[in-house]
């Protein structure tokens, strides 16, 4: 019989059966896109191409794949669509602050530091920086027209995220059929011509035209396709969630994505890429509902890190700079690495801990009543 630290050994990597609300397959992946992106982050030594940013595309993808999840197991609606995509962004911005505001105060610190600001110079950057807080980025209350203001790196990506759900949620809730049928294909097809046509890919960001940011057509564009892959997934589950050929195809095509980051590529291979990436997650979900060996406590606790991973890598980077002349060689970038991924790992047991205890808090008070 095993006990003591063996017993939470075991219970961390077998246990955690009762979460099939996740799955743990998509869950690593997240982890694995959040590390290729932090590697591309990073100062150029070693090969790793512009394609890495297509794991942007994932997490906005099965972004939409949880959308369409959720508007699928939604009983009768009660309230008015407004008020349901309201409570729903503000759900998800609140998941993004337990990570968001650290990340935000390490950033002020970093600032603060390396231009040797005073407290009213910190405090100024702080009222101008209140649409980052808010995040507006993506809607133009960027960094270029505030400037000074305290920008957390690739915070656009939950900037653009956000407003892109605001967007998607209320027109699929309104009408699934005609959302997924009609309405997501077109959206994806202007997307991505719209993108290439005036950018020559569609991985972008911060690209603003006549005052728009046309990163949110990118992000649209994905969480689109995330619906299209959750229909056609229960179209097709009954059919292929046991059948070996569908999972031989998961894994060449999941190989072919994660290649494509250390294969240099042109910019039109990007929609082959994309289309590898969603049939993929198609076949991913087909088999959520069945046990696996990723359905456990370990690879949900990987996907939990993504998003700390996401937020606090460049921040160790910037920190590094301040220190280092040279930080483009192996052990440097090994200490880069092993920071953000440790602190992003305690970010998570932090900020779960600190949850836990404010459970527990609003739990006794409300029994004292």
């Amino acid at each position: 019989m095993e006990n003591g630290i063996w017993y939470l050994f075991n219970k961390f990597l077998n246990g955690a059966k009762s979460m099939k609300r996740k799955n743990g397959k998509i869950e690593l992946l997240r982890f694995l896109f959040a590390l290729a992106i932090m590697a591309f982050h990073y100062p150029t030594f070693f090969k790793i191409t512009e394609t890495a940013q297509i794991g942007v595309e994932f997490f906005y993808i099965i972004m939409g794949v949880f959308l369409a999840q959720k508007i699928a197991t939604k009983e009768k609606q009660e309230e008015d669509i407004a008020t349901s995509t309201m409570k729903y962004i503000i759900s998800k911005a609140k998941s993004f602050y337990v990570y968001f505001i650290p990340a935000f105060v390490i950033k002020t610190i970093i600032m603060a530091v390396s231009e040797d600001m005073g407290i009213l110079s910190v405090l100024d950057r702080l009222v101008i920086s209140i649409p980052q807080l808010l995040f507006l980025n993506s809607l133009g209350f960027h960094t270029d027209t505030y400037a000074g203001a305290i920008y957390v790196p690739a915070s656009w990506f939950l900037s653009s995220a956000l407003i892109g759900l605001a967007i998607v949620y209320p027109l699929a809730k309104q009408n699934w059929k005609l959302f997924v049928g009609l309405i997501a294909p077109l959206v994806i097809c202007f997307s991505a011509g719209y993108l290439y046509m005036n950018f020559g890919t569609i991985l972008v960001h911060y690209n603003f035209v006549n005052g728009i940011n046309v990163a949110l057509l990118r992000t649209i564009m994905d969480l689109a396709i995330g619906c299209i892959c959750y229909e056609a997934a229960q179209r097709i589950k009954e059919k292929i969630a046991k059948n070996k050929i569908a999972a031989g195809l998961e894994v060449v095509l999941y190989a072919i994505v994660f290649a494509s980051i250390f294969a240099t590529t042109p910019a039109t291979v990007e929609i082959p890429i994309l289309i590898c990436m969603a049939v993929a997650v198609t076949l991913t979900i087909c088999k959520m509902e069945e046990p696996s060996f990723f359905d456990r406590t370990v690879f949900y606790f990987l996907g939990k890190v993504s998003v700390p991973l996401y937020l606090l890598h460049c921040l160790v980077m910037q920190a590094m700079l301040l220190v280092f002349d040279d930080i483009r060689n192996w052990s440097m970038f090994a200490v880069f690495a092993v920071i953000s991924v440790v602190g992003a790992m305690l970010a998570v047991v932090i900020s779960s801990l600190v949850r836990k205890s404010y459970n527990t808090i609003k739990r006794k008070r409300f029994q004292g009543l």
